[in-house]
């Protein structure tokens, strides 16, 4: 039950974040195992995401940056699997992008430290045997 935000600088259109979305979601079932009915991916593009800046400037709107990061439970994945997601990720967003910082990040979290409507995901993977 990953939750997945991607922050572009480069304002996206809702037809694009959908596909975005999807994509993502596909990604994530076939490099990390994730259920595709409990992936939540979150796009916020835009003016929404901030003022974006690298070495101190705002870089052209020729060159946008983005930040993804998905939050998925502690120990539910191997290194090989994670690495093979990120590279995944970074060719659907980041190929071909000028050589500005692009960040992914995987963000581990013990079962015990968040849930899905109202258990936490050790209570989940308890009951479900």
């Amino acid at each position: 039950m990953p939750i997945i935000t991607l922050q572009s600088q480069r304002p996206l259109t809702d037809v694009d974040a959908r596909v975005l979305a999807g994509q993502l979601t596909q990604l994530t079932a076939h490099h990390l195992r994730k259920d595709p009915t409990v992936t939540v991916v979150r796009v916020v593009s835009g003016e929404a995401t901030g003022q974006w800046f690298v070495e101190g400037q705002a870089p052209a709107d020729t060159h946008p940056l983005c930040a993804l990061n998905i939050q998925i439970t502690r120990g539910t994945n191997s290194k090989q699997e994670k690495e093979a997601w990120l590279e995944a990720v970074w060719g659907l967003i980041g190929a071909g992008s000028p050589p500005l910082p692009h960040y992914l990040s995987i963000v581990e979290l013990d079962a015990d430290q968040w849930g899905y409507n109202g258990l936490t995901q050790q209570k989940r993977k308890e009951q479900q045997g």
